[in-house]
C-alpha cells in the first residue's frame, strides 16, 4: 500500500509540475504577446469604446468610404450618430465580417455601403495583404480569424498572432519600459472625434478640372464572391431590421468594364429593393469635379461635405424611424468633429451654394455681410441663405448678421457686434472682425465662420451677379458647360 501511495504522489507531483509549466508558459506567452505587437495599426479601439447601442448609422467599405463620409457633418445635418468602419481596399467579403463585428455592440437602423470594391478596377489596385490585415486588426473573435483566412494559407499564419511575427523585435528595442506591467497591460480607451473619417485637402492652384467618365453600356455581371457577399450583407440587415443603402463616390479612370459592373451593382440593389445613390452620374448636377473635390481617387474634405450632406438629404427622403438615445459626451465629440472640418470646407469650396448647404445646420458661428446692387440674388441663393438661417432681411437693403446654432444672435442694416467664442466680433459694410482677425470683404457679399472654441476662422467672399461664385475663384459650372 505504501508503494501505491508513493507512486500516486509521484504521479500527482508530475501532473502538478506539468500544469505549472503549462500555466507559466501560457502566462509568459500571453504577457509577451502584450509586449511584442504591431503598434502602428488601427485596432478599432475608438469603435470598441463607443457606448453600446449608441450608433444610429454605420458606414462600411473601402478607403473611399473613409474619405467621403464625415460623421460630424452627418450629425449636424441629421442629429444622428454614425461611425465609418472602413479599411483600405476593403473587399465585400470583409465588409460582411466588419458588419458582423459591429453588430456585436451596436444596433444601427441604417448601414451605408460604399461600392468601390465591386468594380474590377480594385483587383489591380488592391493587391496587398493590407486589404485584409488592416480590417482584421479592428475585429475580435471569429470575424478576425475569418478575415485572416481569406489570405493564402502561408500568409494567413503570420497574422494569427502578433507575438509570433514580432518576437524578434527585442534585438532592436530601444524602449525597454514596454516590459513593465503598467505599459504592457495598459489598454487604450476613448472615442476619436473623427469617428473613422480620414481627412484630405485640395492641392492649389487647381490647373484643371473634369467630371467622372460615364459609359453607355449594359449592366455586366458581379463577381460571384461579390454577389455572395452582398447577399449576405443584405440578409444580415434584414435579420436585424437594418436599412441598407449603397453609394459610389465619383472617381477617375473608370473603364467600360468598371461601369458595367457598377450598373450590375445598381441592378442588384433594385432587385433587392435597396436604395442607392450614384455620385458618378449625379456629379455634374452636384457640381462635383476631379481635382476640385477629389484627387481623382479619394475625396477631399470639401468633397466629403458634398457627399455627406447629399446622403443626409437622401436619408430625409426615406422617412426612416430612428430610436436615437442622446449621449452628451458623443454630442460634444460630434460638434468637435464637424466644426474644424466645416472651417476647412469654407476655405476650400469655391461654390457658395455648397458652403451654405454645409452651414445650414452648423453648430458654430456664421456671419453674413451683404450689400445690394442692381442685380437681385437668384432664388437659389436666396433659398440657400434662408435655409442657412438668414431669414429676416430685405435684399434691397444692406444686411449684416451673426448666427449661432442656426439662430440669429443679432442682425441689422448697419454694423452689428456680439460676443462669440469669447471674442468680440462684428460685421459691417467693409469687414468681418473675429477677435484679432479682420477680414476686409471683397465683392458684394461675405460669409465668415468661427468655431465655438475660437480656433477655426474662415472667410468666403461671394459674387452674386446673375451667377453665384467665389470672389476671385472659378465659376466651375459655367466653365464646365463650355
Amino acid at each position: 500500500m505504501k508503494n501505491i501511495g508513493k507512486s500516486f504522489l509521484n504521479v500527482l507531483q508530475i501532473l502538478l509540475k506539468t500544469v505549472l509549466v503549462v500555466v507559466l508558459f501560457c502566462g509568459c506567452f500571453t504577457y509577451l504577446n502584450k509586449v511584442f505587437y504591431n503598434r502602428d495599426v488601427d485596432r478599432g479601439t475608438s469603435f470598441h469604446s463607443l457606448p453600446e447601442n449608441s450608433m444610429d448609422v454605420l458606414v462600411i467599405g473601402s478607403s473611399h468610404a473613409q474619405y467621403s463620409f464625415q460623421p460630424g457633418f452627418f450629425y449636424e445635418d441629421t442629429g444622428l450618430y454614425s461611425y465609418v468602419l472602413g479599411s483600405a481596399c476593403q473587399p465585400l467579403e470583409v465588409s460582411v465580417q466588419m458588419l458582423k463585428e459591429a453588430l456585436k455592440t451596436q444596433s444601427p437602423k441604417l448601414v451605408f455601403l460604399e461600392g468601390y470594391t465591386a468594380l474590377p478596377q480594385h483587383i489591380d489596385m488592391c493587391l496587398a495583404d493590407s486589404c485584409y490585415v488592416t480590417a482584421e486588426y479592428q475585429m475580435r473573435g471569429d470575424e478576425k480569424y475569418k478575415t485572416i483566412s481569406y489570405l493564402p494559407e502561408e500568409k494567413a499564419e503570420t497574422y494569427y498572432n502578433d507575438y509570433m511575427a514580432y518576437h524578434n523585435d527585442w534585438k532592436t528595442l530601444e524602449d525597454w519600459d514596454i516590459f513593465l506591467p503598467q505599459k504592457a497591460l495598459a489598454e487604450e480607451h476613448g472615442v476619436s472625434s473623427d469617428f473613422g473619417y480620414v481627412y484630405s485637402e485640395p492641392i492649389y492652384p487647381i490647373s484643371n478640372f473634369w467630371g467622372p467618365r460615364l459609359w453607355d453600356v449594359e449592366a455586366g455581371q458581379l463577381a460571384p464572391l461579390d454577389e455572395q457577399s452582398l447577399n449576405e450583407i443584405y440578409e444580415i440587415c434584414q435579420e436585424h431590421g437594418i436599412q441598407l443603402f449603397l453609394y459610389k463616390t465619383p472617381i477617375d479612370g473608370i473603364s467600360e468594364e468598371d461601369y458595367a459592373s457598377l450598373k450590375a451593382l445598381w441592378k442588384w440593389a433594385e432587385d433587392h429593393s435597396v436604395p442607392y445613390y450614384d455620385f458618378l452620374t449625379q456629379a455634374e448636377d452636384l457640381g462635383y469635379y476631379m481635382q476640385v473635390h477629389s484627387d481623382g481617387f479619394h475625396t477631399y474634405v470639401n468633397g466629403a461635405a458634398v457627399a455627406t450632406d447629399t446622403l443626409a438629404l437622401k436619408l430625409q427622403e426615406m422617412n426612416l424611424a430612428f430610436t436615437h438615445t442622446p449621449h452628451k459626451e458623443l454630442d460634444d465629440l460630434y460638434r468637435t468633429s464637424a466644426q474644424p472640418y466645416t472651417g476647412y470646407d469654407v476655405n476650400f469650396e469655391d461654390d457658395p451654394l455648397k458652403v451654405l448647404l454645409r452651414l445650414r445646420h452648423s453648430s458654430a458661428y456664421v456671419f453674413l455681410r451683404y450689400l445690394p446692387c442692381s442685380y437681385v440674388p437668384s432664388e437659389e441663393l436666396r433659398s440657400s441663405l434662408r435655409l442657412a438661417g438668414f431669414t429676416d432681411f430685405d435684399y434691397n437693403e444692406p444686411y449684416f448678421a451673426i448666427l449661432h446654432n442656426g439662430e440669429i444672435l443679432v442682425s441689422g442694416h448697419e454694423e452689428v457686434s456680439a460676443e462669440a467664442a469669447g471674442l468680440k466680433v462684428s460685421v459691417g459694410p467693409e469687414w468681418v472682425r473675429l477677435g484679432d482677425t479682420e477680414h476686409y470683404g471683397e465683392g458684394l457679399m461675405s460669409l465668415a465662420y468661427l468655431s465655438e472654441n475660437g480656433i477655426y476662422r474662415s472667410f468666403l467672399d461671394v459674387e452674386y451677379r446673375e451667377q453665384v461664385w467665389k470672389y476671385g475663384g472659378y465659376n466651375y459650372e459655367t466653365l464646365f458647360s463650355r
